[in-house]
């Protein structure tokens, strides 16, 4: 804690798990009860009502089937859509390829509709989505420090939140690329060195389906792990580039997915759909009914999305807990790019479990709490259009108002925290320089 921070621990200690396992089990009850008897207003935050079932996962099939997703030999990557969908690392496409090939389909199903509700493709989208659900429950069940009851409830709570059933639904990798995610946050001080070693490999293959999780080998900067981080990047490099030696055109489509990454943003640029202050802008100008210049909103929004993490990356060294920093990490690889889709919100998942299990908290917490309360809430509304979506908020506005409120509270520390924020750079960079020394030195004394 900040010998200038005013904000003291509770006198009180209050479970903030069992706070939080409360209102969401209420809340629970609340939707479930809505279903049977509101069902228009509470059915459109789990599966919009059957509307484009699966979409990620059996876009991502169809365009894996033979092996060709950015169409280099003229096949898959002109089977539908256009090129800025087909934006994916190989990693992800050579995974959803042995699915096609386990399931027994061919490029000759490949008609959309028809292949969409086939019986087969059905039941391999149903166990793929079942199985990664057991497996993220599992992870975060791990995870979580506690009884039995504690951690499956927190675990059970998560797996059913909004954003993780709006996940569920569009089937998409982003909670394979959150298992991995987890067992790295959760191993890679591991003293074990081949679990720690096994955790490098997995934020890299998270990294090389999602892009996103990379910015968690920031872990290991703060902690002075600069051997540690070479490795991981090397890990990233192998597990991002090395897939494109398995598919059709190999290194040669590097230009195609570059473009096609550009293509998606400027696609995305004006919509403002997915998370960040853009988005959740335009959301409320449209429903107030306000007339607006949206290449000025853009700006504006930019500008004010890069000042609200200025102090949140300035602020990391003064971070003494790991949820601090994996929270202040994690939510800036959602709020921070131009293009955020809402399911990568399950990336504070980690975050939120390691908030709960600390006995540290002081009055300032409680604002998370209530946040990461709201953020899990099954109640919760998606993207999709619904006459009563601004009555419930949605997960990108929770995560707009943790972004303004990590973003002021890290401008406090580092005002009252002023004379420490030099020293505490100062220890970061001098770990990193002993940690390459150290090891030059193992190497020369062998």
């Amino acid at each position: 804690m900040l010998k200038h921070d005013t904000l003291r621990q509770t006198d009180i200690r209050l479970s903030y798990d069992r706070i939080f396992i409360f209102f969401l089990s209420v809340l629970m009850i609340m939707w479930v009860t809505g279903i049977i008897f509101i069902p228009d207003l509470f059915i459109s935050s789990f599966f919009i009502k059957g509307k484009d079932y699966a979409a990620d996962f059996i876009n991502l099939v169809l365009y894996s089937l033979d092996n060709d997703p950015y169409g280099y030999g003229g096949s898959a990557g002109g089977l539908m859509n256009d090129p800025e969908v087909h934006n994916y690392l190989p990693l992800s496409y050579i995974g959803y390829y042995l699915v096609g090939k386990i399931a027994g389909i061919n490029i000759d199903d490949a008609d959309y509709l028809s292949f969409s509700f086939s019986p087969s493709v059905m039941v391999v989208s149903m166990i793929v989505i079942m199985a990664g659900t057991a497996f993220m429950l599992l992870q975060l069940y791990d995870m979580k420090q506690g009884s039995r009851f504690v951690k499956f409830m927190t675990a059970f709570c998560l797996c059913f939140s909004s954003v993780a059933m709006f996940t569920y639904e569009r089937g998409n990798n982003v909670v394979t690329a959150l298992i991995l995610s987890i067992f790295f946050i959760v191993n890679y001080d591991n003293e074990n060195k081949i679990i720690k070693e096994l955790s490098f490999i997995a934020l890299a293959m998270a990294a090389a389906l999602k892009l996103y999780p990379a910015l968690l080998g920031v872990l290991l900067i703060f902690d002075g792990k600069s051997r540690d981080a070479l490795r991981l990047i090397l890990y990233g490099v192998i597990f991002s580039a090395g897939p494109f030696l398995f598919i059709k055109g190999g290194f040669r489509n590097v230009p195609v997915v570059i473009e096609n990454m550009s293509m998606l943003l400027e696609s995305t640029r004006d919509k403002f759909v997915g998370c960040g202050v853009a988005s959740l802008a335009i959301r409320i100008f449209d429903q107030l009914d306000i007339e607006i210049k949206i290449a000025q909103l853009s700006l504006v929004c930019k500008l004010i999305t890069f000042a609200l993490a200025v102090p949140i990356a300035l602020a990391l060294p003064l971070a003494k807990q790991r949820w601090e920093r994996v929270f202040a990490i994690s939510l800036l690889m959602i709020m921070l790019p131009e293009y955020t889709a809402k399911y990568s919100v399950i990336f504070l998942f980690p975050a939120i479990v390691l908030f709960l299990d600390s006995d540290k908290h002081t009055a300032a917490d409680i604002p998370y709490l209530v946040l990461f309360i709201l953020l899990a809430n099954p109640v919760l509304v998606s993207e999709y259009p619904n006459p009563h979506m601004f009555r419930v908020p949605d997960f990108n506005s929770v995560c707009n108002l943790l972004y303004i409120f990590l973003s002021g509270r890290s401008l406090y520390r580092l005002i009252y925290g002023r004379k420490e924020i030099l020293s505490a750079y100062g220890n970061v960079f001098k770990a990193l320089l002993n940690d390459l020394k150290g090891r030059r030195g193992e190497a020369a004394a062998e």
